[in-house]
């Protein structure tokens, strides 16, 4: 490469001269636009336009890529909610029938009835549905399997063996043992 070549590709190009500028004005003491010549005015404004489209050619490919996404995904967002909504329905009555067993439970409702027992419990949380057990459990007495004794009540102090020993000494006496 010559110098020649070189020394000219280094030099800043000279702005052209216009009608404005005819008399060699410094252009590097211009504080305002307004004094730059007519061509670089016209540039600038070419510049300042050009950013604009571009900027709002910009925000309009955003907001059309932002409704295309919030689109796509609105769809499944509105399906994972709708089945969140629905887990959580399911564990709260999940929760809620536990509870209302365990109220029957506490209040002494055996096996048989549990199920109805507890499907007639009334409230929200434990205390709730306890509460309601017992009272059910005082108004009908409902629900308890107790063994009872079928002498209680004939006064005495019931038989003095048991019925598997009676049928046991029938047996014997009947073949003479």
């Amino acid at each position: 490469m010559s110098d020649d070549t070189r020394n000219e590709a280094m030099e800043p190009a000279e702005a052209p001269k216009s009608a404005d500028n005819e008399g060699g004005i410094d252009l590097s003491k211009l504080d305002s636009v307004d004094k730059l010549p007519k061509w670089a005015q016209d540039e600038l404004k070419r510049a300042r336009q050009d950013a604009a489209n571009y900027r709002t050619r910009l925000n309009s490919v955003s907001e059309e890529l932002r409704a295309k996404i919030e689109g796509e995904f609105n769809s499944q967002i509105e399906a994972l909610n709708g089945e969140l909504a629905k887990l959580k329905a399911e564990a709260e009555e999940a929760t809620l029938w536990q509870m209302k067993l365990d109220a029957a439970l506490e209040v002494g409702v055996s096996g048989k009835h549990l199920k109805d027992f507890a499907e007639r419990l009334r409230g929200t949380t434990f205390d709730e549905l306890k509460a309601d057990a017992e009272q059910a459990m005082s108004i009908y007495n409902i629900g308890t399997d107790k063994a009872t004794d079928p002498t209680a009540g004939l006064g005495g102090n019931g038989p003095k063996t048991k019925p598997e020993d009676a049928l046991g000494h029938f047996i014997k006496s009947s073949l003479g043992w």
